[in-house]
């Protein structure tokens, strides 16, 4: 008996030791153990918001310096010069959002580290307080998107005018110096002239564009949503204004073809595309109008035709198109980890901006399900789960503002849930997710 008991307290002795070994707080640069590594985590809480005074706010908000009404597709993050061991602490870093409703473009300097903090400098707007639409020089009308590319060996602002069916481009003075507003944009593409926002069907003309993807070589990808094509510049556009062709077209026969939202489907047909993203070699789209993501593993920017996607994200093959692979949201029908329902009837244009990870995370904003999906890894074939979920407990719960999970919306916001997210992107260890129904950014941290 006294053997036994002296054996269980043996094992007891080990098992508390070795929990103490494991424990965080052991990780003091004494532990043999390395420090676990950072991650996001299901329906975790966001630390910062943009746009609202607190996590729990759902008002629409005034237009100021800190607000963010509208705040839809790609979301853009400078640094200018590049980040190098000597001056790495010195560095200008800016965040660009997009404040469709708003018809302007915020820029922080870095990312905000308070709730509701205020921009330092605005694109399309006089001041930091107005919201005016314009088809001019200095305005906008329902930007869709920012990216970041180069040309000539310099970094230019690139926006998505969506509703002004262009893009501009600021290059001059890059970075930007907190409290600049009211300045022209450098060039126009997409239109003849800074005044006109034409959209017929043309090699150069866009009809809504939304997101933008560029390559370390100047290439300019852009989702000529309503034309329901992905257009291929191999450089940006260098005139200031006047009409360039595309050098190719994605997703329709050839560049002078425009389906309707009807005619694309299968393996090789957009419905509404809207955001891009390429690494050179491996190219992503965001089929919106068709619930997923389509992945060219080795895509061919010489070819002035392309085959199909090699598989899709959202759904199980390249042939299905439905939202939540077949199934209507309802008390009867839920989605999965491997489902997606980009299109909300709560937004007028649906647009989707994901974005992939200098690590090769995936994120996803499953937009009419209320929630994020992140895949650890890009996923290499149709129909794979997603690996976390950001704005619900559950891969299989879908309901906006649900804190406690009951399957029936709350009166109020929360830092946990989402209300229609549109935009995500990964900065370091952070991801900044657009929650377009709360008129909000959410900074999400890896912990």
């Amino acid at each position: 008996m006294l053997k036994n008991t002296l054996s269980k307290l043996s094992l007891l002795s080990f098992a508390v030791a070795l929990a103490a070994c494991s424990s965080s707080d052991s990780n003091d640069g004494n532990s043999p153990y390395p420090p676990a590594e950072a991650t996001f985590s299901n329906f975790q809480s966001a630390s910062v918001v943009i746009g609202q005074a607190d996590f729990t706010a759902t008002s629409t908000p005034v237009t100021s310096a800190s607000s963010t009404k509208g705040g839809i597709g790609s979301i853009a993050y400078l640094v200018d010069p590049e980040v190098t061991p000597s001056n790495e602490n010195t560095v200008t870093k800016q965040l660009l959002l997009a404040a469709s409703t708003e018809n302007r473009v915020l820029i922080y300097n870095d990312i905000p580290i308070v709730n509701m903090a205020s921009a330092e400098s605005v694109l399309g707007q006089p001041n930091l307080s107005s919201a005016n639409l314009n088809t001019t020089k200095k305005g906008m009308r329902s930007p869709a998107g920012v990216a970041i590319g180069v040309e000539s060996d310099k970094k230019i602002i690139l926006v998505s005018d969506r509703e002004n069916h262009r893009i501009l481009g600021f290059n001059q003075h890059l970075p930007l110096v907190a409290g600049t507003k009211d300045i022209d944009a450098d060039k126009v593409i997409g239109q003849m002239d800074f005044a006109t926002s034409s959209s017929t069907c043309s090699a150069a003309k866009f009809n809504q564009p939304s997101g933008m993807a560029t390559t370390s070589d100047g290439k300019l990808l852009v989702a000529d949503s309503k034309h329901h094509r992905v257009l291929i510049f191999n450089k940006i556009p260098s005139i200031i204004q006047g009409e360039t062709n595309a050098d190719a077209a994605l997703g329709v026969a050839n560049l002078s073809t425009c389906p309707n939202s009807t005619t694309g489907s299968g393996s090789t047909g957009f419905k509404n595309p809207t955001a891009i993203w390429t690494n050179g070699t491996q190219l992503i789209v965001a089929d919106t109008g068709h619930h997923r993501l389509l992945v060219w593993n080795n895509f061919d920017f010489t070819l002035s035709s392309f085959p199909p996607a090699d598989f899709a994200i959202g759904q199980e093959n390249l042939i299905n198109i439905a939202a939540n692979q077949g199934s209507g949201l309802g008390a009867q029908t839920t989605p999965s980890a491997a489902t997606l329902n980009l299109e909300s009837p709560n937004i007028t244009d649906n647009i989707t901006a994901f974005d992939v990870s200098s690590t090769g995370e995936l994120c996803v904003p499953d937009t009419a399900n209320n929630r994020v999906l992140l895949w650890n890894k890009i996923p290499a074939k149709s129909g794979v789960a997603a690996d976390i979920v950001l704005g619900q407990n559950s891969f299989d719960r879908w309901v906006q503002w649900d804190e406690d999970q009951d399957g029936r919306p709350d009166g109020q916001a929360s830092a946990k849930t989402l209300f229609n997210p549109v935009a995500c992107k990964f900065i370091d260890n952070k991801l900044i997710v657009a929650d377009y129904g709360t008129n909000r950014y959410l900074v999400f941290e890896k912990r």
